[in-house]
């Protein structure tokens, strides 16, 4: 409870929840508030997020998504058994494995959509400045009078902005490269795919300056 006895709102959020096959339960919660005919208290609030249901249009880069996963139904070329439990897979058509939402859902969803181009180098930026801190000595920004008739200031680069500029062109580039060879689909490379780039960056970066010596 809060001040004046007052109850504090607490939001709860469900991640990808049309992934798992407890479809009914999460509707119960989100439409109904309750979980298993019990009422939610008033102060709680229900946000969920779940994943598109959208059928690939192309298959993967190197193939054999069919050949994927142990539980379901796989034919090997010039074997006529098959190797698994003979069940066939209901979702490897689909983009993402996930679950037909049931209709009542339907009314409480808002499709955000996927991020422009322009929004996403955005992202990128902010993350590389973010992730990439330790690597900026620099404490004031540089700049450079220019002499003349009408005399003018302005500001250069830092090399440690250049790095992150330079830096987010070629992760957008590989980004894209990567959505073409998948015949344009968008979750083929995500902002996640951009957490490890960096990760990797940072490890060969620390690792060469501690082994400079060897490399010299």
């Amino acid at each position: 409870g809060g001040a004046g006895g007052e109850m504090r709102t607490l939001v709860i959020f469900f991640d990808e929840v049309n992934t798992c096959n407890s479809m009914g339960l999460f509707k119960e919660i989100v439409c109904d508030r309750q979980v298993e005919g019990k009422p939610l208290p008033p102060n709680i609030k229900i946000i969920a997020a779940c994943n598109p249901y959208r059928l690939r249009t192309t298959k993967s880069l190197y193939g054999g998504e069919e050949m994927a996963g142990l539980v379901f139904e796989h034919h090997v070329a010039g074997q006529s058994e098959n190797v698994g439990s003979g069940i066939k897979d209901p979702l490897r058509n689909l983009v993402y494995r996930v679950h037909p939402l049931p209709e009542s859902m339907i009314d409480h969803i808002f499709d955000f959509g996927s991020l422009s181009s322009e929004t996403e180098r955005l992202y990128i930026m902010a993350m590389l400045k973010k992730q990439l801190g330790n690597y900026n000595e620099e404490e004031e920004e540089e700049t450079n009078n220019t002499p003349g008739v009408f005399a003018y200031t302005y500001q250069r680069m830092t090399p440690f902005e250049e790095l992150v500029d330079v830096f987010t062109d070629l992760v957008c580039a590989a980004q894209e490269c990567i959505r073409d060879l998948y015949g344009g689909e968008r979750s083929s490379a995500s902002l996640r795919d951009v957490r490890r780039c960096v990760d990797i960056f940072k490890w060969f970066g620390e690792h060469f300056h501690k082994n400079k010596e060897i490399y010299e």
